[in-house]
């Protein structure tokens, strides 16, 4: 898996794609279908934040124009880090859906269906997905 991940043409901008975040609060990746936005940037900043020891801090929400898209996304992620499906015990990545949620208490990439679901769920609850220190 991890030399299929090597070869997405995302994974050759690892490095600028987080000496960015380092340095700004909002990054927008453009790129093909395929190319590893969705499945790798989520991992590359989660693995960063692991590293540097503040991955009890790190909280990503990616958003998917469709259902399907979130769960399924969400499932090849925690596939590709060897974790059990996303919201099971001892999984670092989960998936909210409308009312379906798949998430642990300490879930730290969240897939999401739609902005809106995303931004109303804000709205409802300024802390969510809140994480426990």
């Amino acid at each position: 898996m991890l030399k299929f991940r090597a070869t997405l043409p995302i994974a050759t901008l690892k490095g600028d794609i987080l000496q960015i975040l380092k340095e700004n609060d909002v990054l927008v990746v453009c790129g093909e279908t395929g190319s590893g936005k969705t499945t790798q940037v989520p991992q590359f900043i989660l693995d960063e934040m692991i590293e540097s020891g503040h991955g009890g801090h790190c909280n990503i929400i990616c958003t998917q124009p469709r259902r399907i898209a979130a769960i399924s996304v969400a499932e090849r992620v925690a596939d590709e880090r060897c974790e059990p499906s996303p919201g099971s015990d001892g999984s670092l990545i989960g998936y909210q859906v409308r009312l379906d949620s798949a998430r642990c208490s300490f879930v730290h990439s969240t897939f999401c269906f739609k902005v809106m679901d995303l931004i109303n769920k804000l709205l409802i609850d300024p802390n969510w997905p809140s994480m426990k220190p």
